[in-house]
């Protein structure tokens, strides 16, 4: 499932570099400074091909750098400022995107053999056992991705994900309600999309209207991403 998980990961950031690279090339095409066009191009290509070793670290540092060149050739007026923000904001998607996977760290795996005894627990008797037998067979995971105690196993990459599509859903619809989302995600407990949305927030990219209840909906912040 983890080989699984990384693997689906490495085709998302490699598909999104390719999008965004392809992106600035269209871009750095028509503008009229040939030194701009070129920075732009390099990074174009920094980030392809990182997105394609899955060099995260790489990548991120050549967000920033590609960000500035985006900014600094909208700023002097011969880039346009819709292209630059667009760009821009996938840019920073991305990266929130990849931020998520490298929080993630593998357990050390460490020999335990010799420190369990051999005794079958079989010839451990008692109500008290048995009891408690039945109380963990009955915290089992459920379809909506969690336990009977309430944890949630989605990953990070799954977390991201989900956060990638809910701001699009917000970009393009305008005003989004919690039961839009529902419909957008229809496999994602109520919970976790109330964590989603509040993550947003926290990263200044959505803002809620409306003080609670029905009424309440959110909205993608104007140049959340880039402007």
């Amino acid at each position: 499932m983890i080989s699984e998980n990384k693997s689906e990961a490495s085709q998302f950031v490699s598909k999104k570099c390719y999008e965004i690279a392809y992106a600035i090339f269209r871009v750095a095409s028509h503008i009229k400074s040939k030194s701009l066009a070129e920075r732009m191009e390099n990074q174009a290509a920094i980030l392809l091909e990182s997105g394609a070793a899955g060099d995260f670290t790489s990548l991120r540092s050549a967000f920033g750098v590609t960000e500035y060149l985006l900014r600094f050739g909208s700023d002097i007026g011969i880039l346009s400022q819709d292209n630059s923000g667009a760009i821009i904001e996938e840019l920073r998607n991305l990266n929130s995107a990849i931020a998520g996977l490298t929080e993630q760290t593998t357990p050390t795996c460490i020999n335990l053999d010799g420190i369990f005894s051999k005794e079958p627990l079989n010839n451990i008797k008692g109500e008290n056992n048995t009891n408690e037998e039945h109380r963990l067979m009955n915290i089992s995971t459920t379809d909506s991705g969690s336990n009977s105690l309430g944890v949630e196993n989605h990953t990070s990459f799954n977390a991201a994900m989900r956060q990638s599509a809910i701001l699009e859903k917000m970009r393009q619809s305008g005003n989004c309600r919690l039961k839009e989302l529902q419909e957008l995600l229809p496999e994602t407990s109520e919970r976790t999309l109330r964590y989603d949305v509040q993550n947003l927030m926290e990263q200044g990219l959505v803002e809620r209207i409306g003080g609670g209840g029905p009424a309440t909906y959110y909205k993608a912040k104007e140049g959340a991403g880039g402007q």
